[in-house]
């Protein structure tokens, strides 16, 4: 435990460190100043103006983005004048009511972010990871591109937070901490229909092998009660700030965003930062996740099989399920209801406990893979992700920007190969890649606070 809050506190001083050291015009022009070719956008996605040493900035500049609106519900509540407008109702209650209730300043809001996503990690790496394990499999998921995510004043680091309470209360079999979990996400995020479709298709998947109708009929209603009353909740808040039209208005406001269904067809994003680290994701994380559960489905209910491979008995067989036809969910629908917009994809994907369980218990099902097997799937999988970055319209040139997917295919192929971790090689390939995602990190961090491009 003392080294995996180590890690955590190394990684944030090093943030600071570098971020700060970024702002020396002299330091910056040497260093990253030779590689780095960002830009602003248009609305013809053209560049504009390169980017210089990174700014410095009060705590009143972190409020940038979704920041804008969390921070006016917290001041005025749901109203529409205040905010221009009824699009006010597509953000949920409970960080806008922490902000107000503990008068968290922006910078404030960031700080508690990381202790509040940091919690979380270490929670999970207790439940999750081998004891012998947690080390690496922190260091793994630090690799991973969505450390600013955390380090902004937004809600992801409060979901993540309440969902693990929820996992918690989950594997510990104490209902009453599972249905706080529960309900606080409900409060957090529109996450209604992602957690109480993933609950249902998880109790189907052993309802079909194990034949316990009753029994899956009860644990249903008691998983999904909470998300319920959660989103009754919401929508009785938003009803009192504007007792007119649905009530379930947060439904109304993201169809009017454009999310309708039609087969995906331009591949883009709101930014090429994003755009570049959600490659990585439809490509060494969905495409291998949607094999693996195929895979598993057809072993689970084959006829020549007396014993099922997973069963609901059993927490962590539960939430590994679970937490594949979540992400799997997740991808399908930005997919499918946004015609190739890409944004937020790997923001739902990463930043939440259920990556991390897949990420820590998932290697156990495949380290027994012949190496040359892993290799070769490895490679084909990255090869097809730079592929289609360079090929897309949207992303035809490669400059810094695309970073985001070069840190995807360095952090899955630690993950993959991680049974070399006692190499030289390997751990130097571990710490280069945290540091250069701690870069990259700052590089976004920098991005936010200016209002570029929203990479969210």
């Amino acid at each position: 435990m003392q080294k995996n809050i180590l890690i955590l506190v190394s990684t944030i001083i090093a943030f600071i460190a570098i971020y700060g050291i970024m702002q020396n015009d002299r330091f910056y022009r040497n260093t990253l100043g030779r590689i780095i070719a960002p830009y602003e956008q248009n609305e013809n996605w053209e560049q504009k103006q390169p980017m210089t040493t990174y700014k410095k900035f009060s705590s009143q500049e972190l409020v940038q983005w979704d920041a804008v609106h969390y921070y006016q519900i917290s001041r005025y509540g749901y109203d529409t004048e205040k905010a221009g407008g009824d699009y006010i109702f597509a953000f949920f209650p409970l960080f806008p009511a922490l902000i107000k209730i503990l008068h968290l300043s922006p910078l404030a809001a960031c700080i508690l972010n990381f202790i509040l996503f940091s919690i979380s990690i270490l929670m999970l790496c207790k439940l999750f990871s081998h004891s012998k394990k947690q080390f690496l499999d922190l260091s793994i998921y630090l690799t991973f591109p969505l450390l600013v995510v955390f380090l902004i004043p937004q809600n992801e680091a409060l979901y993540m937070f309440v969902l693990t309470l929820a996992i918690y209360g989950f594997m510990k079999q104490k209902y009453g901490l599972f249905f706080a979990g529960m309900f606080l996400a409900a409060l957090t995020r529109p996450s209604f229909v992602f957690l109480l479709t993933a609950f249902l298709c998880t109790e189907f998947f052993f309802m079909v092998k194990e034949k316990k109708i009753l029994q899956t009929v009860k644990n249903t209603l008691l998983r999904i009660l909470p998300l319920i009353l959660g989103t009754v909740c919401v929508s009785l808040i938003h009803w009192y700030y504007h007792p007119s039209g649905v009530f379930i208005k947060f439904i109304g406001i993201q169809k009017n965003w454009g999310n309708h269904f039609e087969l995906p067809h331009f591949l883009r994003d709101w930014s090429y930062e994003g755009f570049s680290i959600n490659i990585g994701v439809l490509c060494l994380l969905f495409m291998p996740l949607l094999v693996l559960f195929c895979q598993i489905f057809l072993q689970q209910f084959s006829r020549k099989q007396n014993i099922a491979i997973f069963t609901s008995k059993n927490q962590q067989h539960y939430l590994f399920i679970f937490s594949i036809i979540y992400i799997l969910g997740h991808t399908f629908f930005i997919l499918f209801f946004s015609g190739g917009g890409l944004q937020g994809l790997f923001r739902f994907c990463l930043c939440n406990p259920f990556f991390i369980i897949l990420l820590f218990s998932a290697f156990k099902y495949i380290e027994k893979i012949p190496l040359n097997y892993k290799i070769f799937s490895f490679a084909t999988f990255s090869v097809f992700a730079v592929f289609i970055l360079a090929v897309t319209p949207f992303s035809t040139y490669w400059h810094f920007t695309d970073c985001g997917l070069l840190l995807m295919i360095f952090a899955v192929g630690l993950w993959l190969f991680q049974d070399f971790y006692s190499r030289k090689w390997y751990k130097g390939c571990l710490y280069a890649t945290l540091l250069f995602n701690i870069v990259w990190a700052t590089f976004l961090f920098n991005t936010f606070i200016t209002g570029r491009t929203l990479f969210l």
